[in-house]
């Protein structure tokens, strides 16, 4: 290298501060490489700015960014006694200006990546895509149709409909609005007692009251002096409830007991101790099972256990006196039996004819005692005869219909069946047994 090359290179002598200038452009290339990094940097920016989409906020650039320095070549010293001056390097440029930022993005904007890729959200759901920004308004509306409204007003009508079937005409649902709801209308299963009044009350009959204007009971079929059952009808807004009553006997005979003095126990019955028994099915006595008569054999007053029988197994169990007496007077009485055949009306088969009379000390009629028993052949024509009589029992087991009549003395002389008797008792002896009756 000669001394003209240096003199091109205008370096100067001892001082390494001065720039290094090129004498053909007349321009400093560190200057010159400054300046042309902060073109490069503005233009970017400008790029950006002019591609980004409308809603996205510009992009940031980063701060302090410095110009790229320029490493200026080291030259030797010429090795001439006088070198000629080297420039100094090229000073460090200031940093570039940072261009005015588009609008302000929301301080918790994320900045959007225009090349990032964005992720599929086809399959997600409407619940979850109200979590994402892009698909918070694709959420579709609901709508009701004209056909749902229609179904909706039938079912309403409907509804509307059975309350006021149900309340004002037929019951069916039993709705209680002022209350909890109803069972069933329907009818009941009665109990009556026999001899007892047939009730009127239309709770007996059905399980809930009813109005008085709004139902109808036939229970005229009910015979209340015959046990036995029986049907009903209720009619209640032109529906008919049909029930069945039950008569029933439950209640044990009444009996009246009267003390009896004999010389011995060996011709004496239960009968002897009683003065009436009465029942509406029947009444027998006997001993009781306690009680054993035949164990009296001395002189002396005993009590006598009785127990008293309706055709039903209702009993009652009384005593009476017996008095043993070697002077006492024999036991007055008389029993006679007939048993009668049917006539061409008669629906029995056979019936017996029981007439049990005591007599005073004059022989005078005092009481009388008459039972009939009639047997049937068939169930059928004994409940027959039994809803025409409606004055006795019914025993389905051994078929037959008893009724029983204890007649005083004071009424012997008007009741149809004794007043035909003689009240003396040889002469009743005498007209039973042409009349067909046993007598002992």
């Amino acid at each position: 290298m000669n001394n003209n090359e240096f003199e091109t290179l205008d370096f100067n002598n001892g001082d390494n501060n001065t720039p290094v200038v090129d004498p053909n452009t007349n321009v400093n290339p560190a200057e010159d490489l400054s300046k042309t990094a902060e073109n490069i940097i503005a233009e970017v920016n400008q790029q950006i700015n002019t591609e980004q989409p409308a809603e996205a906020p510009a992009p940031v650039v980063e701060e302090n960014v410095v110009a790229p320095q320029v490493e200026v070549p080291t030259v030797e010293a010429p090795t001439v006694a006088e070198a000629a001056p080297v420039s100094e390097p090229a000073p460090t440029p200031a940093p570039a200006a940072e261009p005015a930022p588009a609008e302000a993005a929301p301080a918790n904007a994320a900045v959007a990546d225009p090349n990032a890729v964005q992720e599929d959200l086809s399959n997600i759901s409407y619940e979850n895509k109200d979590s994402y920004n892009e698909f918070a308004n694709e959420k579709p509306k609901k709508k009701v149709s004209i056909t749902s409204i229609i179904i909706l007003i039938i079912l309403i009508a409907g509804l509307g409909g059975a309350v006021y079937y149900s309340i004002f005409y037929k019951d069916v649902f039993n709705l209680n609005l002022l209350g909890s709801p109803e069972e069933p209308l329907a009818a009941k299963e009665v109990t009556i007692e026999l001899g007892s009044e047939i009730p009127s009350d239309i709770t007996v009959y059905m399980n809930r009251s009813l109005s008085a204007t709004q139902y109808k009971l036939t229970n005229n079929k009910i015979n209340n002096n015959v046990v036995g059952d029986y049907s009903f009808q209720v009619v209640y807004n032109k529906e008919t409830y049909s029930g069945i009553a039950h008569v029933v006997d439950t209640t044990a005979p009444t009996i009246e007991t009267k003390n009896v003095t004999a010389q011995s126990v060996d011709a004496l019955t239960a009968d002897d101790f009683v003065d009436v028994c009465s029942d509406l099915s029947s009444c027998t006595v006997d001993f009781a099972e306690s009680f054993d008569i035949t164990t009296i054999t001395e002189e002396g007053t005993y009590d006598v256990a009785l127990i008293a029988k309706d055709s039903y197994e209702n009993s009652i169990q009384v005593t009476a006196k017996l008095t043993i007496s070697a002077t006492a007077e024999v036991a007055n009485k008389l029993v006679c039996t007939k048993t009668k055949a049917p006539d061409a009306t008669d629906t029995f088969s056979s019936c017996e004819v029981i007439y049990t009379l005591s007599f005073d000390d004059t022989n005078s009629l005092a009481s009388a005692s008459i039972r009939k028993i009639y047997t049937f052949d068939d169930e059928e024509k004994l409940t027959e005869y039994a809803n025409t009589k409606g004055t006795g029992s019914s025993n389905t087991t051994d078929l037959t219909y008893t009724i029983n009549n204890s007649v005083s003395q004071a009424n012997l002389s008007t009741d149809s069946s004794t007043k035909s008797i003689p009240t003396d008792k040889t002469e009743a002896t005498t007209t039973l047994t042409k009349s067909g009756f046993t007598c002992k």
